[in-house]
């Protein structure tokens, strides 16, 4: 599964970057890589369910980030 980054997984959800952030320090899943954040789609769909919050629509990623 690939990698997405913040401006990316923010544009699926249709959220801005700041309440991107504000999730984050929720608790929405995320992976570090040195100053970098990654996503993956399948832990922000769960924890997304988790939360009651509708499932984001299917957008296949432009491309494949690897750590």
């Amino acid at each position: 599964e690939p990698l997405l980054s913040r401006k990316e997984i923010a544009g699926i959800l249709r959220i801005s970057l700041v309440t991107l952030h504000e999730w984050m320090k929720q608790g929405l899943p995320r992976h570090k890589n040195g100053n970098r954040v990654y996503f993956l789609r399948s832990e922000v769909v769960a924890y997304l369910k988790q939360r009651g919050r509708p499932e984001p629509p299917e957008i296949p990623p432009k491309k494949i980030i690897t750590l």
